[in-house]
């Protein structure tokens, strides 16, 4: 199953995300309009049939089917902009305990250290898979999983940072001022007369 194409947020895809309530997992979110969310409900739906299908036929009990479809169309979360406010957006965090394979918009791997930042463009190929669920973990449920990240437009470093506003008379940053903006070149550097500085 392939997303449409949304806005990458807190992308955790080149180390796991440590976690102090779940299991560390790669993890990335995905924010759609309203319209693309709808899609994605749509296609999350038989996809989730077919999981059931499959763990019936591993003889595993799943939940109620109808409770899951009514859950697909209320899956994911409104996206809140820098105040607090619904944007009108839709937020999918998605989790997975492999990490997920990165391409660019010509289908080109690119290395798993890239960093994808807020704002950078992407779509998601997902995967289904079972996972328990009640009191003892007898019975199976089914999630969604990143298995590819396709990023079309690359935000780099530390992402989007449109929504901030300019702070008066804060810090700003100065290429080669601070500390050691005065440090001694490195011939001139002192020795104890050993050579070793």
């Amino acid at each position: 199953m392939i997303t449409p194409i949304g806005t990458a947020l807190w992308a955790h895809l080149d180390e796991i995300k440590v976690s102090d309530y779940n299991a560390d997992k790669y993890e990335i979110s995905l924010v759609l309009n309203e319209q693309d969310a709808a899609t994605l409900r749509g296609q999350m739906e038989p996809s989730l049939e077919e999981a059931f299908k499959t763990l019936a036929s591993m003889g595993k009990e799943g939940g109620d089917i109808s409770k899951i479809r009514a859950k697909v169309h209320q899956y994911g979360r409104p996206h809140l902009d820098k105040d607090g406010q619904d944007s009108g957006a839709v937020r999918f965090t998605f989790k997975t305990k492999i990490q997920p394979t990165l391409i660019d918009a010509g289908r080109n791997p690119i290395p798993i250290s890239t960093k994808i930042g807020n704002g950078s463009q992407i779509r998601l190929k997902l995967g289904t898979g079972k996972r328990p669920w009640g009191p003892t973990g007898g019975k199976y449920g089914a999630s969604f999983y990143p298995n590819i990240v396709q990023i079309t437009k690359l935000v780099e470093g530390f992402g989007d940072t449109s929504e901030f506003d300019d702070v008066e008379g804060g810090f700003e940053f100065t290429p080669g001022a601070g500390e050691f903006a005065d440090a001694p070149a490195a011939s001139e550097s002192p020795s104890n007369g050993t050579g070793d500085y």
